[in-house]
């Protein structure tokens, strides 16, 4: 079973807080903030390139932590926003409908960009509090890498 998001940033605890750094004079030692080591590899010859850019990852570990806990947040707040949104009666259920057989296909990538904008502004030109929220959407789904 693949872990989720979710379960991983749960499972992360008890960390030394970030920033982190790789050390100067040592690429295969990481640093807390201060000069406390966090980590301390000894590669051997003919790996030295990999172990400075596993430590040069590790090093960005409570970045990424932060950095995901935080679109963890953002997508749940969406979701939230989402299914308030689709359960107000004012919005017709043709729309609604519209709006989700958008939104799987937005998931999937196989909306384009113009494509799932224009549908969206089509879909709620009526109701500009949904407009705004799938524009969020779309946005944070591009910047995805």
């Amino acid at each position: 079973m693949t872990e989720t998001a979710q379960q991983l940033v749960a499972r992360l605890t008890g960390f030394t807080p970030g920033p982190w750094r790789t050390g100067t004079n040592n690429p295969y030692r990481v640093y807390d903030g201060g000069s406390q080591s966090v980590l301390h590899m000894d590669p051997p010859f003919n790996l030295a390139a990999r172990y400075e850019a596993n430590a040069t990852l590790i090093a960005a570990a409570p970045d990424l932590h932060r950095e995901l806990t935080a679109a963890l947040a953002r997508e749940a707040a969406l979701r939230d926003e989402r299914e308030q949104i689709l359960s107000d009666s004012t919005i017709p259920s043709e729309k609604r409908a519209a709006y989700e057989k958008l939104a799987a296909r937005v998931s999937v990538g196989k909306a384009s960009q113009d494509e799932a904008s224009q549908a969206i502004m089509a879909l709620c030109k009526a109701n500009e509090r949904l407009a705004l929220l799938l524009n969020d959407a779309l946005a944070a789904r591009k910047a995805k890498p």
